[in-house]
This record gives structure tokens, sequence and C-alpha cells, in this order.
């Protein structure tokens, strides 16, 4: 579909609620999860924002050739795509894409993400109000989170988190780093509790790797924030648990997303009708 009609923007509606449900439904490139029963002002919502999403993602492939202008957002695209699998995490894939694209990124560079997640929020603000204070959330975000002499994108990366990458000198110590990026996520609890007392955040930080480990680590720090209940207005590192490790494989979906993107649809449907007849 997004092959073939990329203007097209899909909706996933189901009745199950466990998150990796939803995480999927990101995965394949869902602009949005609803739950039955179907809340219909929160479909309206829904619906409002797909068409404002579908509407910007027409203008910016309308101007692709003017893509030097749109460099961050381009860039942006380019975690957002990489960290929901649509772009395989292998050295090939990756390259492939930021050679097309033409982005500016060093696959040999080490880099550390940083979730910072709202976990509650009051339940009299309004739906607007709620996106505003997450628009506020990346904004401010984007100025305490700077450390010297090392490039940072910061990405609205669902509806309730943003992401922080910092890609690294290796010559310099990951402590260092650590200890510099746990101030910034200090400061911005502070500033949220004092200024934005309607809501409460988390943030966790990931460890110095490659580009090609990233999102493994995303994926470990949305599930201990899935399963953090508890603890609002605190600081998770990665490194402290491993319990959490999972061990990154590419995806049947990746694959075959793969598939449609580069038009072998025979593949994909052999693999499916073996996936559907064997047991």
């Amino acid at each position: 579909l997004k092959q073939n009609k990329p203007e097209v923007g899909c909706i996933f509606m189901t009745c199950h609620a466990d998150f990796k449900y939803a995480q999927k439904a990101i995965q394949l490139g869902s602009i949005d999860y609803l739950l039955k029963p179907l809340n219909y002002e929160e479909a309206a919502e829904t619906l409002k924002s797909a068409i404002e999403k579908v509407k910007n993602e027409k203008i910016l492939r309308k101007n692709s050739g003017a893509w030097l202008e749109n460099k961050n957002i381009v860039l942006k695209q380019f975690w957002k795509d990489f960290f929901v699998g649509d772009i395989s995490p292998d050295k090939e894939t990756v390259s492939r894409y930021i050679q097309a694209k033409d982005i500016d990124i060093n696959l040999e560079k080490n880099y550390i993400p940083v979730l910072v997640s709202i976990k509650k929020t009051s339940e009299d603000i309004t739906r607007n109000e709620r996106r505003l204070m997450e628009f506020a959330i990346k904004n401010i975000s984007d100025e305490l989170f700077t450390i010297e002499d090392v490039n940072k994108e910061v990405i609205e990366f669902t509806e309730n988190s943003v992401l922080i990458m910092f890609d690294l000198n290796k010559s310099l110590d990951n402590k260092d780093y650590t200890q510099l990026i746990k101030a910034s996520c200090e400061e911005l609890i502070q500033v949220v509790k004092l200024y934005y007392k309607m809501m409460t955040i988390c943030c966790y930080i990931g460890t110095k790797d490659s580009i090609y480990a990233m999102p493994n680590q995303i994926e470990n720090m949305q599930t201990i924030d899935f399963n953090n209940v508890a603890y609002h207005q605190d600081i998770f590192l990665l490194s402290l648990y491993r319990r959490y490790h999972i061990e990154y494989n590419n995806s049947i979906f990746t694959k075959w997303s793969e598939y449609i993107q580069t038009n072998k649809f025979q593949n994909l449907f052999s693999e499916v009708k073996q996936m559907l007849t064997t047991g």
C-alpha cells in the first residue's frame, strides 16, 4: 500500500489492548491505533490528526527536489523509519537509504539514545492542551540536551514521547556523556515540575553503541517505560536493565515490507502462502 499509494494513511482498530499490538501497528507504518469499543470523539480527533499528517507528507513529497531546505525533516524521518522497522538495521540497507536520500549520517560513529516519556497528564486538560505541552517538551529538550561538540536530533517519536539521538566521538568516554545527559534529564524534570504541573515525565538513557544497535535499545526502553507504572519523574539507565535485553533480529514484517518496496511481490506471496499452510 505504501509503495503504490504513498498518500494513503492507515489507522488500526482492534480489541487487543496489549502493548505489543500497538507496537506492531506502529512498526507497520500505522498513523494511529484505536481500541474497541470505539470512542467516536477520540476517533474524530484521530482522523483530524491523520488528515493533517497525510497533507504534510504530500507537501514534503511535492517539494522533495528542494530537500536541502528541509534537511532536518528528512533526517528526522530517517530516524522514525529506522526505529519503526521500515529500514532494516543492517549496513547495506541503511547505506542504501542514506545514499538515496543524500542524508549526512556517519555510520562509523557511536550513538546514545534518550527517550523522554510523558507518564501522566491531568484528566482536566483538553487534547489540544496536551498536544501543546508535548510540543513544549520537545522544544525544551532541544534546548537542554546540548553537549559541546556533539550533534543531536530531537524527534517527536510517539504521541507520548520524544527521542533524542546523540552521535558521538568514539575517542571520548561513555560515562562522561552519561553524566552530562543525566544532568540534562534532571534539569528537564525540574522544569516540567515547575511550569507544567499537569504532567509528569520520565527519562530513559541508552548506552553508547553503533547505529545498528539503536532499534534494539529503543525497543528495550519502550518496554521499560511500558512496565513503569509506579515511578514518575525519574531517570533510568538502560545499562542497569540487562534483564530486558532482547536480541534484535530482522522481523518477518520488515522483510515483507522490503519486498513490497522493491516490487518483489512473488517472494512475498510465496512466503505468506508458506506461513499460512505450514504448521
